[in-house]
C-alpha cells in the first residue's frame, strides 16, 4: 500500500510539472523506472517497493499523457 501510494504521490507531482511537454515527462519518467529498478534489483526479493512504485508511476503517467489533469483521479483510483 504504502508503495502504490509513493506512486500515485511522484505520479501527480512529475505530471503537474510537465503538463504541456510530452517528451522531458517521458525522460523523467524513463530515469525514475531505471532508478526504481535499480533500488529493487538491490534490495533482494523480499523488498518489492520500488517496483510496485515504478509500475504505478509508469501507469498513471502513461495512461493520463494527454491529459495530465487527470492524473490525480488515475492515481486515486490506482
Amino acid at each position: 500500500m504504502a508503495a502504490t501510494a509513493r506512486g500515485a504521490d511522484i505520479s501527480a507531482d512529475v505530471s503537474g510539472l510537465f503538463t504541456q511537454t510530452c517528451g522531458p515527462l517521458l525522460a523523467v519518467l524513463g530515469d525514475w523506472v531505471g532508478f526504481c529498478i535499480y533500488a529493487a534489483g538491490t534490495q533482494g526479493a523480499n523488498h518489492a517497493d520500488p517496483a510496485l512504485c515504478q509500475t504505478t508511476i509508469a501507469l498513471v503517467d502513461v495512461l493520463q499523457i494527454d491529459m495530465p489533469q487527470q492524473a490525480l483521479s488515475t492515481a486515486v483510483a490506482r
